[in-house]
């Protein structure tokens, strides 16, 4: 026995996604809306030559991605998206085919140099029925589908504007939308927005794209019949119509007739739930074809549908410190996707050292105490590292990656960022991990560099007690983690995040 899951299930899944993203708000609950967080994190290096490890589905995995997590920032959009496949000149592409799991091996939809999508119903093909390559770029913006002097029968879907190929276009995936008549930001709308509500709008149920051929048959002296039928006589409003190729004495392809006077495009015909084809008379026999059939509501309607999306990116652009909640001059291996980050709230008994205690579960290391998170974290970014206050100039400065030991207490930890305040109050932002543990500094003790390198002016009495710190990093869901290569960041660098869940 096999089993597959449909497209339908996963759209499902990513409407539920989609939706629970557009309607973000701030309270929580089971199945209540969230807000959704890129973060960056891990500074240290993979290994000697700093090479990316696969990412794994664990709760280590997980766990140590919070524990190495430096910055997040409110995924700003959200799209659906496809494959990217810029239209090429002398490249073969596939019709669309109803029977087609998946994607085909070559593109059946392209993206113009003027931001155009379009899907290929009929490919261009020689007097012997095979496919050539298309060599005129679609460029017409219609209703209805066109012909190219190629062969290649495309139809118009959308234009992705401006805003939308800065946030989404990259060099893998292309976005793709519907548009609703009773959108709420419609008077936000460009030209392109229009172009693309009126193409779904206009859309015609039921349509037949192509018809492929199955077998040829033989003994054929003249161009048979080609007949569609509908699916239980049912009576179609524009009946679809075809028109056989010979050679020799065999079909070798079957190609829509021309569309009506004064229309673009083929006879597509409208209010097909089902088709059969029947190819009679000739003098021949045994030629077999089926009919590729549109959606419900016809090409065009979706194009989410027509192209088959089973895809979300998530974008965010991290702009130079991002108001001080995001480091310069240190780097990061790793992104995430995150829902519903909290506060992080310090219970009364976790005291100078971070360190607090849930019942029956003993110490929770740095007060990452899931207990004590606050609400759902909603500002637009936020900074997830400790602070340590010093009550004087230290002496001599630390650098990002540095591992930090505490002279009375023994505990380690990364440095991430030293800063003199100007004040003769330097602090140094820093994280801990299970290469240096999860020991607790002491109040009032010196601090060196590990392995030496001098002493520094004391811990603060309340150095410990975070006044940076913006979330709690064992609270809200990781999503998606992916380990890369590492990026140095600086002030005036933007990286430009996009995170693609497929399913």
């Amino acid at each position: 026995m096999t089993a597959v899951l449909t497209d339908g299930l996963k759209r499902i899944i990513l409407d539920n996604i989609f939706d629970n993203v557009s309607d973000s708000g701030t309270s929580v609950g089971q199945f209540g809306p969230g807000n959704y967080y890129i973060g960056i994190a891990k500074s240290q290096n993979w290994d000697d030559a700093d090479t990316p490890v696969d990412a794994k589905n664990t709760s280590r995995e997980e766990r140590n991605l919070r524990l190495n997590l430096q910055s997040i920032k409110q995924a700003e959009t959200i799209s659906y998206v496809v494959p990217r496949h810029n239209w090429s000149s002398s490249t073969i592409y596939s019709a669309y085919d109803d029977d087609q799991e998946g994607y085909p091996t070559n593109p059946y939809y392209v993206l113009t140099e003027d931001s155009r999508v379009y899907i290929c119903l009929e490919q261009g093909k020689t007097s012997a029925g095979l496919a050539t390559p298309s060599t005129v770029k679609p460029n017409t913006v219609t209703l209805d589908s066109f012909k190219g002097a190629d062969g290649y029968v495309w139809k118009f879907l959308y234009e992705i504007n401006a805003t939308d190929k800065t946030n989404f276009l990259s060099s893998n995936f292309m976005p793709v939308k519907k548009l609703y008549g009773d959108d709420p930001l419609k008077a936000n709308w460009v030209a392109q927005d229009s172009a693309a509500f009126l193409i779904s709008d206009s859309a015609s149920p039921g349509n037949i794209g192509s018809i492929t051929l199955l077998t040829g048959g033989s003994g054929f002296t003249s161009v048979p019949t080609v007949t569609i039928s509908g699916h239980d006589g049912f009576t179609v409003g524009d009946s679809s119509a075809a028109t056989a190729i010979l050679s020799g004495n065999s079909v070798v392809d079957i190609q829509l007739d021309s569309n009506v006077t004064g229309r673009l495009g083929r006879r597509h015909g409208t209010g097909y739930t089902a088709a059969a084809v029947t190819i009679s008379g000739g003098g021949g026999s045994g030629a077999t074809a089926r009919a590729n059939l549109s959606s419900s509501r016809g090409f065009g309607h979706d194009s989410r549908t027509d192209l088959k999306s089973t895809s979300l990116m998530f974008n965010a652009k991290l702009t130079g410190d991002e108001s001080g909640k995001f480091l310069i001059g240190q780097d990061f291996r790793q992104v995430a996707l995150i829902k519903n980050p909290r506060t992080n709230l310090f219970d009364s008994d976790l005291g100078n050292h971070f360190q607090g205690t849930r019942a029956g579960n003993g110490s929770v290391p740095q007060g990452l105490n899931p207990a004590a998170a606050g609400s759902v974290f909603a500002s637009a970014s936020g900074l997830a590292l400790n602070k340590m206050l010093f009550t004087a100039a230290a002496s001599p400065v630390f650098n990002p990656d540095d591992i930090i030991v505490g002279g009375t207490s023994g505990a380690k930890a990364y440095v991430d960022r030293f800063e003199a305040d100007g004040s003769s109050r330097d602090f140094i932002l820093w994280h801990q991990d299970e290469a240096t543990g999860f020991g607790t500094f002491s109040a009032a003790e010196a601090i060196t560099k590990n392995g030496g390198g001098g002493g520094v002016a004391a811990i603060d009495s309340a150095g410990c007690i975070s006044t940076i710190v913006d979330i709690n990093r064992l609270a809200g869901d990781i999503l998606y983690i992916e380990n890369r290569a590492s990026v140095e960041r600086t002030s005036l660098q933007t990286e430009d995040v996009k995170i693609i869940i497929q399913i």
